[in-house]
Formats: C-alpha cells, structure tokens, sequence
C-alpha cells in the first residue's frame, strides 16, 4: 500500500528550519550588539534553552500521540508567531529573553511531528527514502536559514530578525487545515497498520538505537557550543556577521552533503566501525574550530565535524523510526536527547570559563566529554557483540 503524499509535510519541515536558523542563529548576534552579551551570558542563555528543549520535548511527543499530531503543529506555530511577534514590539532585554523561552517551548512541538508525519506509513523499504528526504530537506533549509540571516538583518534592519520568521510561521498555519484533510481521508479510506516486517538485524535496533541516543546529544552539545560561540569566533577572525553566516556556518552545508550521501547508500546501516569514525570526526572538527587561528583552519575542522554530525544524527533518527509504530514518542524522545546536549554544551562550557577564565580550557572540557562518550560507545558495543547475534563490527 503506497503512503500518501508527503510533499505537503516536507514543505512545513524545511520552512520551519530556515525560520528557526534565522531567527535563533542571528538572535545572538542582535543579543551581543544591541544589549552587551558576552559570550559566557550567551553561554548561559543556551543552556537554559537546551534544558527547555529537553523537558518539553519529550512531553510534546507525547501530546502529539495523545490528541494527534495536527494539533501539536497548531500550537507549535501558534507560539512561534507569537513568541516573534513578541520580540518584535518588546525591544527591551526582558522581552527578548521571554520572546526566546515562548519559543523555546513551541519548536518542541513542531519537530516530533514532522518527523513522525514524514515517516509514518511508509513500507520498511520505503521508510530510509523518506527519512534521507527529511533529512536533507532540514539540514539544506537551515544552511539557508544560517547564511542568508545575516545579510538580510544587515539590509533589511533589526525588525526582520522577527518579521520573517513571523511571517513563515503564519503561512505555516494556513497549510494545516488542508493536510490534515488528506491524512483523515487517507486513514479512513485506506485503514494502514497493516504488519510490517522490520528491516533491521535480529537485536540490532535497541543496541545501534543506543550508541546513536549516546552520540547524538554529545554531538549538538559541541553544536550548541559552537552556535554559542559564533560572534566570538566571528571577532577573532575579523567576520561581519554577514560574512560569518557565510563562513561559520559552512558546517551545515558540509552536514547536508554527508545526508545526501548516507540516503543514496544504505551501507552505513548497523556498521559500527563507520559510526566511531563519524564520533571521532565530530570530536576532532569541534576541537579544530573552537581554537581555530585563521579561517582556513575554521574550514577543515568544519569539514571533520559536517561530516561526522551527519552520520549521528542520521543514526538516532533512522534507529528511532525504523521499526516503531510510535513515531510521534519516538521523535519526542529523539528530541528530547538533542535538549539535553543543546543545554549540557553550553552549561559545562561556562562552568569551565567561570572555572579557569580561559575559552581555550572550555573547549578541551567538551572535548573530553566527547571522549568520553566515544569510549562509552566503544563499551556498549564491546557487552552487546559479547551478548548477542545481528551485531556488526
């Protein structure tokens, strides 16, 4: 049975992340000119945003289980609108601040959704397709999000910091009504939930399902860090902020390359040896750009984590979504994990800045957790190869 179309929920996807890079991405930037954030305040604010992202996250998956995923959508960019509509008429440091809480809470009840929506009734040959789709579809919008952010806000002023994704998020909503229509008619007409054979090696999910759950959350903690980190790195390397958009963000389009390529070749699945290189290629490109002394630099340690983040990140989703039938818990959980990295980052970076009052000896303490969670990985996967067949090296 063919699933329905899922162009309409792609749109809605790669929407929402060019309107969230834009609008997050730059807010740090408008934080650092127009109210004096420094980067340990940033710090901060990321970590309390990544701790936000967690706990709502998961619950929003499951609201969208509960009362469905329409729903969820509905007020997720509901609060968005309003969350940038608020930062937009509050100039002042309180209302950004609150304007960036609001918004925190109501992305945690877009992405579980569109992840369940963009994968959900699709036969297990089908399913990879789709989640490479999605995939792409997200990372090249937010590349986009990224690089234009800056050299609309120099042109077009502060103001479209919030007007566009304001305006995004409305057009978002119009679209509701009408997918929502076809996903009832396709449920009534067709009754899908048929049995469907799961595609993956006996005892396979749970194990590669739990090296990715570990790695994921390390990895957008390092990005988190590095979102942090972009005004002043962007100092450092004498970058506009229409040019660090460009340059600093080159990562995202690096991430997005390395998504084309794990979705046109499936032998990455279950193979644990590409999935430590993956680790160690984030571990080593964060290092890299964190105390990077020319752009040079900046670009090849870019490359290393791109290419590195791709795989884990593709590995929690594909592990999460290949042989469940709760996309929407499922993706609550997924994103709920990236919470817990996008605030640990931030939060283990400050303590280090307020610890040692040097930025070089923040970088090194993520970057020894990453170690660590590398030979967490490496130890997981020695007990499951010990205790169980399907498990490849």
């Amino acid at each position: 049975m063919k699933a329905p179309s899922k162009a309409g929920y792609f749109v809605l996807e790669g929407s929402n992340s060019v309107a969230a890079a834009f609008y997050f991405n730059h807010s740090l930037f408008h934080l650092r000119d127009h109210h004096g954030f420094t980067q340990l305040r940033t710090l901060w604010l990321l970590a309390g945003f990544g701790t936000i992202y967690a706990l709502c996250s998961a619950l929003a998956g499951r609201f969208a289980q509960r009362y469905g995923y329409f729903t969820s959508l509905a007020v997720g960019f509901g609060g968005l609108m309003l969350a940038t509509g608020l930062g937009c008429v509050w100039p002042a440091l309180v209302g950004q601040i609150v304007s960036l809480g609001i918004w925190s809470v109501a992305i945690c009840f877009t992405w579980p959704v569109l992840e369940a929506l963009c994968s959900e009734f699709e036969t297990p040959d089908r399913l990879p397709d789709r989640l490479g789709m999605y995939n792409v579809v997200w990372s090249v919008l937010q590349a986009v999000g990224v690089a234009a952010g800056g050299i609309v806000v120099t042109l077009a002023g502060a103001r479209s910091l919030y007007l566009v994704p304001m305006c995004i998020h409305g057009l978002q909503l119009l679209q509701l009504p009408r997918l929502r229509r076809q996903r009832d008619l396709y449920v009534a007409t067709h009754h899908p939930g048929a049995d469907k054979p799961p595609i993956h090696p006996p005892g396979g999910p749970v194990h590669f399902q739990t090296l990715a759950w570990i790695a994921n959350p390390l990895a957008y903690m390092a990005a988190n860090v590095l979102t942090a980190s972009l005004p002043t790195m962007a100092l450092r390397l004498h970058l506009t902020q229409a040019e660090a958009g460009v340059w600093l963000g080159l990562w995202n389009w690096i991430r997005s390359v390395g998504f084309i390529a794990l979705w046109y070749w499936a032998g990455w699945h279950y193979r644990f040896r590409l999935f430590l290189v993956a680790c160690l290629g984030v571990c080593v490109g964060f290092l890299t750009m964190m105390l990077a002394p020319s752009l040079w630099v900046m670009i090849l340690g870019e490359l290393a984590f791109g290419l590195g983040i791709s795989l884990v990140y593709y590995s929690s989703i594909f592990y999460a979504m290949d042989g469940s039938d709760s996309h929407g818990e499922q993706g609550g959980t997924h994103e709920a994990l990236i919470g817990l990295g996008l605030g640990g980052g931030p939060a283990l970076t400050a303590l280090a800045v307020v610890w040692t009052g040097s930025p070089a000896s923040a970088a090194l303490a993520v970057t020894g957790l990453l170690g660590v969670g590398i030979g967490v990985v490496g130890w997981v996967h020695r007990r499951a190869r010990a205790g169980g067949a399907g498990v490849t090296g």
